[in-house]
């Protein structure tokens, strides 16, 4: 972990946003501005994030479509996440355009 935790601060002083993923989050990937540098932390199908990791992080979201679902499978998960990331960053260069 140390050396997890060793990158997410260099990554952080570099400028980027340490995201992470947790079922308990109050703000949904929906709502979460994913127009900047991010660094997308997934945590273990069992346990989720650690604390250290979830400590670094400079917000927490959730995917409130799978309500009583109490996880999704990781890459899942990630999957899920990442085309959202996608999908926002794809309108906001299409509105660029305009």
């Amino acid at each position: 972990m140390v050396n997890l935790g060793r990158a997410l601060d260099l990554l952080t002083e570099k400028g980027f946003w340490i995201i992470g993923a947790a079922g308990e989050a109050e703000e949904s990937i929906f709502d979460f501005d994913w127009d900047r540098d991010v660094v997308l932390a997934l945590g273990s199908e069992s346990k989720g994030l650690s604390h250290s990791v979830r400590d670094r992080c400079h917000a927490l979201v959730q995917d409130p479509r799978f309500g009583q679902v109490e996880s999704l499978n990781l890459s899942v998960a990630g999957g899920v996440i990442l085309s959202e990331i996608r999908r926002q960053r794809e309108a906001n260069d299409n509105m660029a355009v305009i």
